[in-house]
């Protein structure tokens, strides 16, 4: 019996990302022994987080990985929920189509590739900026706003886009 990583064949670069995303879903949750192409729909939430935080190190090529709060802001995000608790969502599942096929709502893109574009800029320009911790990215408008209120003027901080899938936001 041969065995190989999954491969995934494209015809055109715009395809890149979806490949991206189904390979790492075939990686992290496909059973040893399977049929081919036998993945699950679903998987619990803390399963998806490790498969992320190992996807995010080793494509931003960084000993930073994501943080408790990383993960809750990203939960909060894919399940449009409130919550700053990552205990909330630990028996809760994402399904493939919620993870790259439905959009997030009211945004023209999905979770996936928000979460590509993030580690994309990162990689291509920010990666000592990150390293460093002088990016704090994961964190949304409000959070933002209550961090910086008491700050001194001229400080701010950088998150990421809710807006552009791989842009960067001066708060």
């Amino acid at each position: 019996q041969t065995l190989s990583l999954p491969v995934v064949v494209i015809v055109h670069g715009s395809q890149d990302n979806n490949a991206t995303a189904t390979v790492l879903w075939d990686n992290a949750f496909a059973e040893p022994g399977r049929v081919p192409f036998a993945v699950p729909d679903k998987v619990q939430w803390p399963q998806l987080c490790e498969a992320l935080n190992m996807k995010f190190k080793a494509e931003v090529q960084s000993s930073r990985g994501l943080t408790k709060e990383n993960l809750v802001f990203l939960a909060q995000k894919l399940f449009n929920s409130t919550s700053s608790h990552l205990e909330d969502y630990t028996s809760t599942t994402v399904s493939w189509s919620q993870f790259n096929r439905e959009n997030l709502p009211g945004r023209n893109y999905t979770f996936w590739q928000w979460f590509d574009g993030v580690m994309e800029v990162l990689k291509k320009h920010l990666k000592p900026h990150w390293n460093d911790g002088a990016i704090l990215g994961f964190v949304n408008k409000q959070q933002a706003h209550d961090l910086l209120i008491n700050k001194p003027d001229g400080t701010f901080l950088l998150r990421f886009s809710d807006s552009e899938i791989g842009g960067i936001t001066i708060a």
